[in-house]
């Protein structure tokens, strides 16, 4: 009740803070020496703000005022003095003007000296003709020819990061989320003072790269790809993300990204030149890069580029391996591109943003605004001409983002992803079976059902040649199918006859807790984000062998976001269909967990499972571990390249032997 009466205050105060912390940083200008009070002050004045208005947002309020106080801010800082590189913008839309092809003609070139004026005197970098996209280069081209290109670019450039917050506010209205998120965008300071402020042109980026991924997420894939390529004509860095852009979408429709492309015909040989340039200036710049930083202390400087590349290619191949969700995809990559790359400037950051308010990322949040704070740099520049990067501001910048994805790595996933399901409303426990006369009757004995839970137990026998499905029959609340051998293969063959809409996969060597299933139910009622998970699950042993293996187990879901089978893995019909279900004779745990991150938040509950031990010891410890990591590793990495089509047959092979 106490929250009740103070949340409007609390609101209200997020409100003056933002505008308060926009005052305080509009005094700073004109600079001078001690301006830093002022910069701190009002910076960290629009990030309480900010978490204010998230925080407090009465549920009343509807979209018109997140978007009206978000355009107030944004309006508020027009009048910022640009940075030297919207007078690139400007000075490369001349050239193009007066008929100089950008791409071939650097600023220093003789061929500019009759074209020089006081915005060429503002051009940084003018030994390198430039790094940006043809459909950057039109729009540069039109400013130009306006009475104001500057104001006219800071115009374009808000409208375009406004469109990115309608977006974001559309994505979190459609997946049913919370709209106080949307107050992570339209109240940062980043997009505000980077974007608007010094006039930086990735809103043209971010704008089509969100649309797009939010298209191929949403089911149109054509319209997706062709928005996804024509980001890739504003920075061309942007190609890294198109194999996870194609990666679930039918290869007759491929070339729609690549269609973008033909913005570079008026330009002739202008795209090799642009790839050249690119090449020299990131081998031979730096600024702000955290691999090259920390590698710089332990090993030669001139390791530091070669470091920096290992880690992104390492990265980017583990998060091939891991196949995330494409919207995920994008904070994943490109935030590792950042961290990796010689040259990162905090508006950079600007494409992560929106991604990591979808899916409420903390760490990523939290880099996102720190990295506001390197705006120092410029300001400190523009006063003393002294262009340093203090340890003190690199510090801050990066260590809140360690510490804060250390304690998420430590903690269950977040339940919250765009997707919505409706709750739950009857429960299927799925339970394959075959040669299990000393197990079933334990088994089904420990599924302890709440009576207020409409549920039933299918058993499904894969040809049994013991009495399993006599004494599964014992139990009333069962219902024997017959199936194909093969777990995957048994478990589909349940799904399809099964009624319910949350099922639960139990093997018949495992036993459940007697609060298990209502754990489960429960979490699903409380997380509408939720598609599936599974529990922790711990071995009936008291080797500490075995308290390895459940740490290991508890890691592999926790950082990759996949379950095995023992640890009794839940979905929602609404995410996986049961014509959509990955009818593997094994692996299929892997592949369920998979589809269960692309369909929505996968959840890891800690509630008690005990799974059997029987197969480490018969087969031996040391060699059951390193089989199942050498399965579960060959596995993913023949997943990742498309050599796996015979829905894992012949690991089943190998695992059980010949059948």
């Amino acid at each position: 009740m106490k929250r009740t009466h103070t949340a409007p205050v609390l609101f209200a105060c997020g409100t003056v803070l933002s505008l308060g912390g926009a005052y305080l940083l509009k005094a700073c200008q004109p600079l001078g020496p001690g301006f830093e009070p002022w910069f701190f002050s009002g910076l960290s004045a629009m990030a309480c703000g900010m978490l204010l208005l998230w925080h407090y947002h009465p549920e009343k309020l509807g979209l018109p005022t997140i978007l009206l106080l978000a355009l107030l801010l944004r309006i508020a800082f027009l009048s910022w003095p640009h940075n030297s590189d919207l007078n690139r913008y400007i000075w490369e839309g001349c050239m193009q003007n007066v008929g100089l092809s950008p791409y071939l003609i650097a600023p220093s070139a003789v061929e500019t000296e009759p074209f020089r004026n006081l915005v060429w005197e503002g051009v940084n970098f003018k030994d390198y003709p430039s790094l940006y996209g043809p459909l950057a280069q039109f729009i540069f081209r039109a400013a130009a020819l306006t009475s104001d290109p500057a104001a006219a670019l800071k115009l374009l450039f808000l409208t375009s990061d406004m469109g990115v917050l309608w977006l974001l506010l559309l994505a979190l209205q459609k997946h049913g989320m919370a709209r106080r998120h949307g107050w992570l965008y339209a109240a940062h300071p980043l997009p505000i003072l980077l974007l608007v402020g010094e006039g930086h042109l990735e809103p043209l980026l971010v704008l089509p790269l969100f649309a797009g991924f939010l298209a191929i997420h949403w089911g149109y894939a054509r319209g997706g790809l062709l928005l996804v390529g024509l980001a890739m004509t504003v920075k061309i860095s942007i190609a890294m993300l198109i194999p996870f852009a194609l990666r679930r979408v039918p290869k007759k429709i491929w070339p729609m990204v690549v269609l973008p492309l033909l913005l570079w015909l008026p330009f002739d040989d202008g795209f090799f030149a642009h790839l050249k340039v690119l090449t020299t200036f990131v081998s031979s710049e730096t600024f702000n890069s955290l691999v090259q930083t920390i590698s710089k202390t332990i090993l030669p400087s001139a390791a530091g580029s070669t470091v920096a590349a290992a880690t992104f290619i390492l990265g980017y191949c583990y998060l091939w391996v891991l196949d995330p969700q494409h919207l995920r995809a994008v904070l994943l990559v490109q935030g590792l591109l950042l961290l990796c790359s010689p040259v990162v400037h905090p508006w950079y950051f600007a494409v992560l943003l929106p991604f990591a308010v979808l899916y409420r990322s903390l760490p990523w949040l939290v880099l996102c605004t720190t990295t506001t704070l390197l705006l120092y740099v410029t300001l400190h520049f523009i006063v003393s001409e002294d262009w340093r990067t203090p340890s003190w501001l690199f510090s801050l910048e990066f260590v809140p983002f360690f510490m804060t994805l250390a304690f998420c790595a430590c903690r269950r996933p977040s339940p919250l992803a765009p997707s919505c399901f409706a709750k739950p409303t009857h429960l299927s426990i799925l339970l394959p079976v075959r040669n299990e006369t000393e197990n079933i009757q334990d088994c089904l004995k420990a599924i302890a059902i709440p009576t207020d839970i409409p549920a039933e137990i299918l058993v499904i026998d894969g040809g049994s040649s013991d009495n399993t499905l006599a004494l599964a029959g014992d139990d009333p609340r069962v219902r024997c199918l017959q199936s194909f051998p093969g777990r995957g293969t048994q478990i589909a063959t349940g799904y399809r006859q099964a009624q319910g809409d949350l099922l639960v996969i139990i093997h018949a060597d495992t036993r459940l807790g007697p609060d298990t299933i209502q754990h489960i139910w429960q979490h699903c009622i409380d997380n509408a984000h939720v598609a599936g998970g599974a529990c922790t699950a711990r071995y009936n042993h008291p080797a500490l062998r075995f308290r390895v293996t459940e740490m290991l187990n508890d890691l592999r879901v926790l950082w990759c976001g996949i379950a095995f089978g023992d640890q009794v893995q839940f979905f929602r019909r609404a995410a996986i269909s049961p014509e959509a279900f990955p009818d593997f004779r094994l692996m299929e745990d892997i592949e369920l967990s998979i589809e269960t991150r692309h369909a929505g938040a996968l959840a890891f509950i800690r509630t008690q499972v005990f799974a059997s031990h029987r197969r480490w010891e018969k087969v031996g410890y040391s060699r059951n571990t390193l089989q199942v990591i050498c399965l579960f590793t060959v596995y993913m990495i023949l997943r990742s390249i498309g050599l796996v089509r015979d829905k894992g047959e012949a690991f089943y092979r190998y695992y059980y032997g010949k059948r």
